[in-house]
């Protein structure tokens, strides 16, 4: 892995956290539905079991597993990536890096924040990707991740 890539994976977890967010909000609107119609039928003097309501409760719990893991990958990410870039003796460099891998700001939007060029802030970048040093550990978030 480079460490532009290593870099980049705070954001792309990130907005994975958000995609499945957004699904568990959809999943959970399925299940007021489905409850409503389950309330009605036992209401009505129906069957009190009701699989499709088991099923969207199970997906429910499921993502939000993914997304407590997802979530506990990211804060040790963000702790290691945080060190790393740390090392690197240039402030300059070590600004430029955590504006655009960890706050996913662009290089105009960086320029802009430090006064200076964004062809400046690409150089920086650049710079310090150069002689960055990857932990011999590094998190890769598209590996299997042990549970704990």
């Amino acid at each position: 892995m480079t460490a532009s890539e290593y870099l980049a994976q705070g954001r792309r977890l990130e907005q994975r956290i958000l995609y499945f967010t957004r699904q568990l909000a959809d999943l959970r609107s399925v299940e007021d539905g489905v409850a409503a119609v389950r309330a009605d039928r036992e209401r009505t003097g129906g069957s009190g079991s009701d699989p499709a309501f088991v099923k969207i409760l199970e997906r429910i719990w499921e993502m939000q597993e993914r997304i407590r893991r997802d979530m506990e990958l990211q804060v040790r990410l963000h702790r290691q990536i945080g060190e790393v870039v740390a090392q690197l003796l240039n402030p300059d460099y070590r600004l430029a890096l955590c504006c655009h891998y960890l706050e996913g700001r662009s290089a105009e939007d960086t320029a802009l924040l430090l006064h200076v060029s964004s062809r400046t802030v690409k150089r920086w970048c650049r710079k310090g990707l150069e002689i960055i040093e990857l932990p011999e550990d590094a998190i890769d978030i598209s590996a299997p991740q042990k549970t704990g």
